[in-house]
């Protein structure tokens, strides 16, 4: 064989066995793609408090007819009516108006345990934003959800608040039970602010929610300062709870996490 023919059929060789390789590579790349495995989505156990269905006629808001935050008492069971013992009492958070509040993984007791299911009663305590009282608020440094404490959550807050209801549900091992909420019912305290010089300058010192403090609810309820300027500027601290500050720290969380205050 001359050396022509042999260089030809080297090159041939050479050729099919690099042919080969890039048909392997592409099948590899493009016919065998791996895929991640799959983590199976768990439901979390335990309760849903459904904001809509809690506020429905009232809506979330800074005005005295609206709902600010309110506190839930979850507690079994639930013929109980209402936690007047704190040790029924299985968990309790304070909740801005505008999330659905989650309470999981609740002990239901020896029942429970053995059957996986356990009825509960959650007793909601709503405030509008004058009459929110500030040591319930959570804070941020250092981290404390006073109403997270069911004594603090049944004691002389929860007869400040504006309305009451109670919702029922019954907690099933693997699932995400939605609570069935009655209308609130309006307390004797009222969907009212404390006396601060007249409806109007609450309103707008509402409305300005803390900043008329600065003195822009005041000019703009007197007309440009004066005497109701002040005035103004009073309304504005009572439409905040007196301390515009006081409830502005980490708002309160459960399982949910952190959520943002609507004001």
């Amino acid at each position: 064989m001359s050396s022509r023919r042999l260089t030809r059929a080297l090159l041939a060789r050479v050729a099919g066995a690099v042919a080969v390789a890039s048909a392997g590579g592409a099948a590899g790349a493009y016919g065998c793609a791996q895929t991640a495995p799959t983590v199976p989505y768990t439901p979390v156990t335990g309760i849903d408090l459904p904001s809509m269905s809690i506020v429905a006629g009232h809506g979330c808001g800074i005005r005295p007819d609206q709902v600010y935050r309110y506190v839930a008492v979850a507690y079994t069971p639930p013929e109980a009516g209402t936690p007047q013992d704190p040790a029924a009492v299985a968990a309790s958070s304070l909740i801005d108006c505008f999330v659905d509040g989650l309470f999981s993984n609740l002990d239901g007791g020896p029942v429970a345990a053995m059957t996986g299911q356990a009825p509960f009663g959650v007793a909601v305590f709503a405030y509008n934003k004058c009459s929110f009282p500030p040591g319930l608020a959570c804070t941020s440094n250092p981290v404390s959800c006073p109403a997270q404490d069911a004594a603090v959550a049944l004691g002389p807050a929860a007869a400040a608040a504006n309305w009451t209801t109670t919702c029922t549900a019954t907690q099933v091992a693997g699932i995400t039970a939605v609570a069935a909420c009655a209308p609130l019912e309006p307390t004797e305290a009222g969907a009212s602010c404390p006396e601060d010089g007249g409806a109007d300058g609450g309103a707008d010192g509402a409305t300005g929610d803390g900043e008329a403090g600065d003195g822009e609810a005041g000019d703009a309820a007197s007309g440009e300062g004066g005497e109701g300027g002040d005035g103004g500027s009073s309304d504005a601290g009572d439409a905040g709870g007196g301390d515009a500050t006081a409830d502005s720290g980490a708002p309160a969380s459960m399982d949910a996490g952190a959520t943002t205050s609507p004001d």
